[in-house]
């Protein structure tokens, strides 16, 4: 059974066992991401969130976050492991503040 915690006064689930069949990888539809964040968001979730990975196919950390703020309006947009030596300093600042803005700070 899954454990539950709390970040921010809100409960979240936490299960180490779930997270790796749970996980939008890949090789799923994005469209199918997008379902995953607005559904965490109307079962009161605090946060999505994102991983940067280096040699497997992955969703990049940033525009992910940015299609989920689009289908979502109160749930946190977090990235967790965020490879920043892979872009360009400008670039990123440029980045994380647009998607900042663009979310309403979340």
């Amino acid at each position: 059974m899954p454990e539950t915690g709390f970040i921010r006064g809100r409960q979240v689930l936490q299960s180490a066992g779930s997270r790796r069949r749970r996980q939008a990888g890949p090789f799923r539809e994005p469209w199918s991401l997008l379902d995953r964040a607005r559904r965490a968001e109307e079962r009161g979730f605090a946060f999505v969130s994102t991983i940067g990975r280096v040699g497997r196919p992955s969703y990049d950390s940033l525009t992910t976050p940015a299609a989920a703020a689009g289908a979502t309006s109160r749930i946190g947009l977090v990235a967790n492991a965020l490879l920043a030596p892979m872009y360009p300093d400008a670039d990123l600042a440029e980045l994380t503040m647009t998607l900042a803005r663009l979310s309403g700070e979340r």
